[in-house]
């Protein structure tokens, strides 16, 4: 094989750059600058021994398979190699490295290291491991990543990460639309924090504001918030934004489209601007990116490739109705023979779910609904219980398309 080099910049302060050469023979070996050969990497046509000089040398090795591998060194993720000369382990295919590695890379504390390791988040997904180094290091960014890649904990790690144990700061606030994401992104904050004893405050409108400025005095970590309640507190100085690490707004294209914009502007300006902003949206288009320019300056933007998520473990089908009055037969067609253990089915309006909730219940089937128009106390409710399989079939108008955390869903329906 002909000899060739990748040139690695600089991962950080006193840290030279390096390089990795191909040599004939399949040799891999790692250079310091001006230095001689002194550590051989690669001497076997096997992604093992890749993985285990690597690690030696203080790397740790993300996977190797199709040509390439992805190689993390600290907190700095190094481009993918795609030498040619990789062609002989192309028939390999090794499973992620352990999550301690990993996380060790990105200068996670011990108690992080362990909340993860009880979690069981054995495997950054992609969002994650192209995320977390960024936001550790403080840096603006926009990401492009839907709901279920994991991109909460991708954000929720490095804010859990940079708050000291007992600390009583408010270090992170994070915006959100709706009551059910605020919900869920506090659940994971917590979750990761726990071993920390990081405490996280859910800021809701239509909630007693005398409760919430109670809490915010006794001390709080990190705020989740809808907008509109998050500036009473900031026009009520209730709140002290002056020591912000991290601001996080997720779903920021549904922020925009619902007209929270001047809400958000309101925010900003309370930012501190050494805060760390980080964007995350389902969607990106140029006018999302020129909004976010007004925001942030030099961001870095990271899309998400979708093509790897859940891989092969969803199959899409249309089924194509003649009649608009045989479009629920062949609704309940589909739920006999497939038999799904839990279902979601989603209609364009509140009324369409209405009458399709009234037709099922009817009929016997173990339904509920959830709109607009049932009261968020109830919302949460059903859905909790959806959750502990209550019930199986759940109608939704689009309140929960997006932000909502269901594992084992067996069937959706776009009715």
């Amino acid at each position: 094989y002909s000899s060739g080099y990748l040139t690695v910049p600089s991962v950080g302060a006193g840290t030279a750059n390096t390089e990795f050469e191909v040599l004939s023979g399949m040799s891999l070996k790692f250079f310091g600058p001006g230095e001689y050969p002194y550590k051989t990497i690669l001497q076997e046509s096997t992604a093992e021994s890749v993985n285990y000089n690597l690690k030696e040398l203080g790397y740790s090795s993300h996977a190797i398979h199709n040509n390439k591998g992805t190689f993390y060194n600290r907190n700095f993720v190094f481009s993918q190699l795609g030498f040619d000369t990789f062609t002989s382990l192309e028939y390999m295919d090794i499973e992620e490295f352990n999550p301690n590695d990993w996380a060790k890379d990105y200068y996670l504390t011990d108690e992080i290291l362990k909340s993860l390791d009880i979690l069981d988040y054995k495997i950054p997904s992609q969002v994650q491991s192209r995320v977390i180094p960024v936001l550790i290091d403080k840096k603006d960014i926009l990401v492009k990543s839907k709901t279920g890649t994991g991109k909460s904990a991708a954000f929720a790690i490095p804010i859990c990460n940079k708050i000291k144990k007992l600390e009583n700061k408010l270090k992170a606030l994070i915006i959100v639309p709706t009551r059910e994401l605020a919900l869920q992104v506090k659940e994971e904050i917590e979750k990761i924090g726990r071993l920390k004893m990081i405490k996280c405050s859910v800021i809701l409108g239509k909630e007693p504001l005398k409760n919430q400025i109670l809490e915010l005095k006794q001390g709080t970590n990190v705020i989740v918030a809808t907008p509109g309640r998050m500036i009473d507190h900031i026009s009520r100085g209730s709140v002290d934004l002056s020591d912000l690490d991290y601001f996080i707004i997720d779903e920021v294209d549904k922020m925009f489209t619902k007209g929270f914009e001047t809400d958000i502007n309101t925010i900003m300006k309370n930012i501190p601007n050494t805060s760390c902003k980080a964007f995350f949206s389902a969607t990106v288009d140029n006018d999302l990116k020129e909004i976010c320019n007004g925001y942030m300056k030099d961001y870095e933007y990271i899309e998400v490739d979708e093509e790897e998520i859940l891989k092969n473990q969803i199959e899409e089908k249309y089924i194509k109705v003649e009649k608009q009055e045989l479009k629920y037969d062949v609704l309940k067609n589909v739920l006999y023979k497939f038999k799904p253990e839990t279902t979601i089915i989603f209609t364009n309006t509140k009324k369409q779910a209405e009458v399709l909730y009234e037709n099922m219940k009817s009929e016997g089937f173990l339904v509920e609904q959830i709109h607009g128009d049932i009261s968020q106390e109830r919302r949460f409710y059903i859905i909790d219980s959806f959750k502990k399989h209550e019930f199986n079939i759940l109608i939704s108008s689009d309140i929960i398309s997006r932000g909502t955390h269901i594992d084992d869903v067996s069937l959706v329906i776009n009715y």
